[in-house]
C-alpha cells in the first residue's frame, strides 16, 4: 500500500510541477490566466477491466464522463461514473453455478494534465479520488452470504485525446485503481464538445 501511495504522490507532484512550468497555454473557451470552469464536454468510454487480485477474469467496463473546463493552464477537472463486473470460476467446473460474481458501480473526480504535444493530439496524465460500490454474489449453497461495500479509491489516469473535428474527439485511456479490488482498465471513448 505504501508503494502504491508513493506512486500516486509522484504523479500528483509531477502534474503540479508541469502546471507551474507551463508558459504557452490556450484556455478552452477562456483567455490566458483565467479560470474557465463549467460543463465543456461529455462522453462515453468502453473497454476492458483487469482485476489485479482475486483470480477474476477480465471483462467489459463502461464509463461516462463530464469535462469541467480548466482550473489553471492545461489542468482540467473531470467527473466520471462507471460500471463493470467480473467473475471467477471457484472450482474450475464448466458450470456457471459455481462462479463468484463481483460487480462495481463507481464514480469520482480526476485532475488531468494535458500536454501541448500537437494541436490534434493531447496526451494526458492525472490522478483522482472516487468511490466504488462493490457487490459480491456467491454461488448457491455457499457458506458465506452475498456482500456489499463502498470503499474509496485512489487512481492514476493516462492516455491521449485525438481531436476528430470541431465537436468530437476520441479518447484512448488507461487507469490504475487502488481500492479493495485493485484493477487496471484500458478504454476507448468518444467525447462531444458542448462548448467550443
Amino acid at each position: 500500500m505504501v508503494k502504491r501511495l508513493a506512486i500516486l504522490l509522484f504523479f500528483l507532484f509531477l502534474s503540479v510541477e508541469l502546471v507551474a512550468q507551463a508558459d504557452t497555454v490556450v484556455y478552452y473557451g477562456g483567455s490566458r490566466g483565467q479560470v474557465d470552469i463549467g460543463l465543456k464536454s461529455a462522453g462515453v468510454k468502453l473497454g476492458v477491466v483487469i482485476p489485479t487480485g482475486g483470480n477474476y477474469d477480465p471483462n467489459t467496463k463502461i464509463a461516462g464522463f463530464v469535462d469541467l473546463g480548466y482550473l489553471v493552464p492545461n489542468l482540467k477537472p473531470e467527473l466520471f461514473f462507471e460500471y463493470w463486473k467480473v467473475k471467477r470460476d471457484e472450482y474450475g467446473w464448466s458450470s456457471a453455478d459455481d462462479d463468484v460474481r463481483f460487480s462495481c458501480i463507481g464514480g469520482g473526480a480526476s485532475l488531468k494534465y494535458l500536454f501541448d504535444f500537437h494541436p490534434r493530439l493531447k496526451p494526458f496524465v492525472g490522478a483522482g479520488l472516487g468511490f466504488n460500490h462493490y457487490k459480491t454474489d456467491y454461488p448457491e449453497d455457499w457458506p458465506q452470504a452475498d456482500e456489499t461495500e463502498t470503499p474509496l479509491e485512489l487512481h492514476i489516469d493516462f492516455g491521449t485525446n485525438l481531436v476528430l473535428g470541431e465537436k468530437f474527439y476520441a479518447i484512448l485511456s488507461g487507469k490504475y485503481n487502488l481500492s479493495d479490488i485493485d484493477n487496471i482498465d484500458m478504454m476507448l471513448g468518444l467525447g462531444y464538445n458542448i462548448v467550443r
